[in-house]
């Protein structure tokens, strides 16, 4: 029994030597002339036609070719050290690139959707109809007390004087319109 796992071990270890000496060097070769070297990296010219196409379809400035060059090479440099560093391990680069993707769908598939949707404004207004009750609330209903000290020094003048200020205020506040001020509006 052990002897057949062991064959059995030593024959996968030759399979996948192997297949690692078939497909050793089968990594894409890159297609146009080399143009830079930026560590493992190559820069094609067919990379640099596909820059200078991105670069004219969304309206960036097309620099003269050895800086957009320069700018390649810089970039791939960027990204290199922020790879080194783990950087895309990162949470918050994690949820940026997450809302980068999700902004993209939004852009190409729902928008379209969106702006090709024919609601005419009957249909607008039965919905609203239908619903009424989600885009109405009930008036609101004011309360106000109205204060006027009494001293005991008064006499049945100055206290009817002082009722009559009251019943009057009650009235003005009982005619105020739903946009006045409140309160403050009765003088």
């Amino acid at each position: 029994m052990v002897r057949i796992k062991h064959s059995v071990v030593w024959q996968s270890a030759v399979v996948a030597i192997a297949l690692a000496v078939a497909f050793n060097g089968c990594s894409p070769k890159p297609s146009g002339q080399v143009l830079a070297r930026v560590g493992d990296r190559v820069i094609t010219t067919d990379d640099f036609k596909k820059e200078v196409q991105w670069r004219l379809s969304h309206h960036h400035p097309l620099p003269e070719k050895t800086a957009l060059l320069d700018e390649m090479v810089a970039r791939e440099l960027a990204l290199q050290k922020a790879k080194a560093l783990g950087l895309q391990n990162d949470a918050d680069v994690q949820r940026s690139y997450d809302d980068m993707l999700v902004g993209e769908l939004k852009d190409r598939q729902l928008l379209p959707q969106v702006e090709s949707a024919k609601i005419s404004a009957d249909e607008i207004k039965a919905a609203y109809q239908r619903d009424i009750a989600k885009y109405t609330k009930p008036a609101k209903t004011r309360l106000a007390m109205i204060y006027m000290k009494l001293d005991r020094v008064m006499n049945a003048d100055e206290k009817a004087a002082i009722e009559a200020k009251m019943a009057d205020a009650a009235n003005s506040a009982s005619q105020l319109k739903d946009f006045s001020r409140g309160f403050g509006a009765v003088r």
